[in-house]
């Protein structure tokens, strides 16, 4: 018998209290010879067996965590799956492997045969009850995350999206372009430590009443400040108004796409024309 399993995980925005995922399943016989021709079967879970980490709260056309199947020769049977995280003490984070994803049991004669798509970690998620604007909820932690300066969308942010521009296109190491040649930016948390970038990149600039000082890498970085050298950063005089829009998509974008401490993230800026950093 020839099994496909595939899945696919949704990660919704999140809820006020426990973080969870939609698990989409597809399992299709293709080709299937003897006495497994009308073989019959039991789907389940990577959480069946690890409610601990995990559990299950709903699966399509059924009530049980696990339920049988009709392993024919033909359409692939679609399932698809509510799952939670438990036990999960509040602002904590976990990170979830071989649990994303399901598995059957085909009753062939004599023993039956395990087809477990979870258990080689097909599927990541991390999932945090952190303080956060969107409530608890999941992301995939390998994902490539990046925050969009975009002047289309917000012509309040033109001055400081150029000045990204400019800066991702010309500093020696690139800060975070996800071209070749780019490297990433680190998120950090400390409000003392980001005020300690701001003041070390902006030292010394006097600016008058409406404008503000903006640096590149962002203070809200590891590169931030001192964390890249004084030819691999960049400041500039922009209007006050395009550095407060510009944290607040920041801002926005760190709480929507779950970025913590440390985590890596790319950053795009993209011009009026339609130009983009990278």
């Amino acid at each position: 018998m020839d099994v496909a399993i595939r899945s696919s995980v949704e990660f919704p925005e999140g809820n006020e209290t426990t973080p969870s995922w939609d698990l989409d399943t597809d399992i299709q016989v293709t080709r299937a010879w003897g006495t497994l021709e009308t073989a019959s079967g039991i789907a389940w879970t990577g959480c069946y067996n690890n409610s601990k980490i995990c559990t299950t709260s709903q699966l399509a056309d059924s009530n049980a965590e696990s339920e049988s199947l009709n392993l024919a020769v033909g359409p692939a049977i679609s399932k698809w799956y509510t799952q939670y995280v438990a036990e999960m003490p509040f602002n904590t984070v976990r990170d979830l492997y071989g649990h994303l994803g399901a598995a059957i049991q085909v009753n062939a004669p004599g023993n039956p045969v395990l087809l477990i798509d979870h258990a080689e970690n097909t599927l990541f998620g991390r999932c945090d009850n952190l303080s956060n604007r969107f409530g608890a909820g999941c992301v995939d932690q390998y994902g490539f995350a990046y925050v969009s300066y975009d002047v289309r969308d917000n012509p309040t942010v033109k001055e400081v999206a150029e000045h990204v521009f400019d800066s991702i296109r010309t500093l020696p190491s690139h800060w975070g372009s996800g071209a070749i040649g780019g490297h990433p930016l680190n998120r950090i948390t400390d409000a003392a430590a980001i005020d300690n970038n701001r003041n070390i990149a902006c030292a010394g600039v006097d600016t008058k009443e409406g404008e503000s000082c903006d640096e590149y890498p962002l203070a809200s970085t590891i590169q931030g400040g001192n964390g890249a050298s004084s030819d691999d950063r960049s400041i500039r005089i922009v209007p006050i108004n395009a550095n407060n829009s510009q944290g607040g998509l920041t801002s926005a974008y760190y709480d929507y796409y779950r970025i913590h401490n440390l985590d890596d993230f790319y950053v795009q800026a993209i011009l009026e024309d339609g130009s983009t950093a990278w």
